[in-house]
This record gives structure tokens, C-alpha cells and sequence, in this order.
């Protein structure tokens, strides 16, 4: 834009001059003065005279100390557009790292408690399907002592009859020998004393042993129901601890899980702040290494064109 309007200003002047003596250093002084670009004013002694860029300064006394001057604005020009450009492409790539920075922390996040979520759905179908087994297991158990209980229960009704049946035969049979007893005790009494003492003492006998073995029946039956009792009370103790057993190992295993569980939680936590830490300070770190670097390229540039346009108009 500056050439542009520099051009301009020197075709006007050009023409305007084509009537008059005026050299070529005169002319272009004269189109950089009249440019609102560079503070150049004018003094009494002309355009080579006492040209000025700030108050106090040494007056301009030839073209190359003019030329050095204008040299020096365009290179603090160019530094500035440079220095812009810089601090433009710096907070782009600020802001597109920090950009990915988040990004990769949410999808981290996101990642994290989907993981935790399914273990934890894990967990609870796991223990779910162990206490339905066992609640299955013990149902099972109680059934099969019921069943036990009916069986023995039967048994002992069986036991029961059967030594009714035998102790009304006994009866029977006790009758019925009386009664012939008696017949052929009245029949034959005298022949027969003898033979019915011995008969009575055997039928005493056979009484005392059949009562002998009723009483022991009665014993044994007693024996076995009570042991039956006993057996059913152990085994209801029994399952009443296993079922105790089996809730205080669920609490457990619920409560390893979740600590289990929140303590990756924290670890991966930890883990997430850490990688953003080192990737902000990575960055900065490039960020501040790209900047000097610049600079530096940006300060050699405009030193070695000082140095080339000094050379060039000595």
C-alpha cells in the first residue's frame, strides 16, 4: 500500500515538474515528504536542507542519510507486521491445543465411567445370581429334611401299628387258650392238673416275654423319634448358619467391590490430571521455544537487511 501510494505521488510530482531544473534525489525527496508515512517536514534550506523526522534531531545533510532514515521506517514497519503475524500464529496453536487437550479429557472421562458403570452392572448381576443359588440351595436342603421328617414320621406310625397288631393277637391268643384251657380244665380236671399248671406257667411266660418285647419296641420307637428331633433341630441350626454364612460373605464381597471400585476411580483420576498437566506444559513449552525462535530469525532478517541496504547505498 505504501509503494502503491509512494508511485502515485511520484507520477503527480513527475509531471508536475517536467518545466523545471530539479534533480533526481531532489524528486524523490520531494515524493517522500509529501507522503503522510514518514514525519518529514520541511526547513528553510529546501529539500536537502534541514529535514527532520522528530524535534531535536540532526537535520538530514545528503541523500544517504535520508535514505538510511527511510531504510530504518520500513524495517520497524515490517518488525511490527512480523511481531503481529507471530502473535496471531501463537494463539491459534494455543487454542487449537487446548482445544485437543479437552477434547482428549472428555473422551477420557467419557471412557472412564463407561468402564465403571459395566463393571459395576457386573458386580451386581454376579451377585445376584449367587444369592438366587443360594436361597435355590437351601430351599432344596429344606425340603429334602421335610421330606425326611414325613419319611421317619412314617416309619415310626408303621412301627406303631404293626406292635398294636402284634399285642392284639397276643391277646387274642391269650383268650383263646383260656377258654380251651378252661374247656379241657373242665373236661378232664383231674387228668389234666398237671398239664394245666405247665400250661398256665407257659402262658405266663410267653405274657411276660411278649411285654418284655413290647416295652423294649415302645423304647426303641421313643429313642428313635427323639433322635429324629434332635437330627431335625441340628440340621435347621445348620442351615440357619449357612444362610448367616452366606449374607456376611455377600455384604463382604459387596463392599471389596466398591471400595475395588473407587479406588481405580481415583487412580485414573489421578492418572487423567496428570497426562493434561504434561501436555499443557509441553505445549507451553513449544509455544515459548517457537516464539523466541522467530524473534530471533525476525531480528537476524532485519539486521542483515540493515546491513545489505547501508552497504548497497554506500
Amino acid at each position: 500500500m505504501m509503494i502503491m501510494m509512494m508511485l502515485l505521488t511520484m507520477i503527480t510530482h513527475e509531471r508536475k515538474m517536467k518545466k523545471k531544473n530539479t534533480t533526481t534525489s531532489e524528486k524523490m525527496i520531494l515524493v517522500l515528504c509529501s507522503s503522510s508515512r514518514f514525519l518529514i517536514c520541511w526547513g528553510s534550506s529546501g529539500p536537502l536542507g534541514t529535514l527532520g523526522v522528530q524535534e531535536g534531531e540532526a537535520p538530514l545533510q545528503s541523500f544517504r542519510d535520508f535514505t538510511v532514515r527511510i531504510v530504518v521506517v520500513v524495517v520497524v514497519e515490517v518488525e511490527v507486521v512480523v511481531v503481529v503475524v507471530v502473535v496471531v500464529v501463537v494463539v491459534v496453536v494455543v487454542v487449537v491445543v487446548v482445544l485437543v487437550v479437552v477434547v482428549v479429557v472428555v473422551v477420557v472421562v467419557v471412557v472412564v465411567v463407561v468402564v465403571v458403570v459395566v463393571v459395576v452392572v457386573v458386580v451386581v448381576v454376579v451377585v445376584v445370581v449367587v444369592v438366587v443359588v443360594v436361597v435355590v440351595v437351601v430351599v432344596v436342603v429344606e425340603v429334602v429334611v421335610v421330606v425326611v421328617v414325613v419319611v421317619v414320621v412314617v416309619v415310626v406310625v408303621v412301627v406303631v401299628v404293626v406292635v398294636v397288631v402284634v399285642v392284639v393277637v397276643v391277646v387274642v391268643v391269650e383268650v383263646v387258650v383260656v377258654v380251651v384251657v378252661e374247656v379241657v380244665v373242665l373236661i378232664v380236671v383231674v387228668v389234666l392238673v398237671v398239664v394245666v399248671v405247665v400250661v398256665v406257667v407257659v402262658v405266663v411266660a410267653v405274657v411276660l416275654v411278649v411285654v418284655v418285647v413290647v416295652v423294649v419296641v415302645v423304647v426303641v420307637v421313643v429313642v428313635v423319634v427323639v433322635v429324629v428331633v434332635v437330627v431335625v433341630v441340628v440340621v435347621e441350626v445348620v442351615v440357619v448358619i449357612v444362610v448367616v454364612v452366606e449374607v456376611v460373605v455377600v455384604v463382604v464381597v459387596v463392599v471389596v467391590v466398591v471400595v475395588v471400585v473407587v479406588v481405580v476411580v481415583v487412580v485414573v483420576v489421578v492418572v487423567v490430571v496428570v497426562v493434561v498437566v504434561v501436555v499443557v506444559v509441553v505445549v507451553v513449552v513449544v509455544v515459548v521455544v517457537i516464539v523466541v525462535v522467530v524473534v530471533v530469525v525476525v531480528v537476524v532478517v532485519e539486521v542483515v537487511v540493515v546491513v545489505v541496504v547501508v552497504v548497497v547505498v554506500i
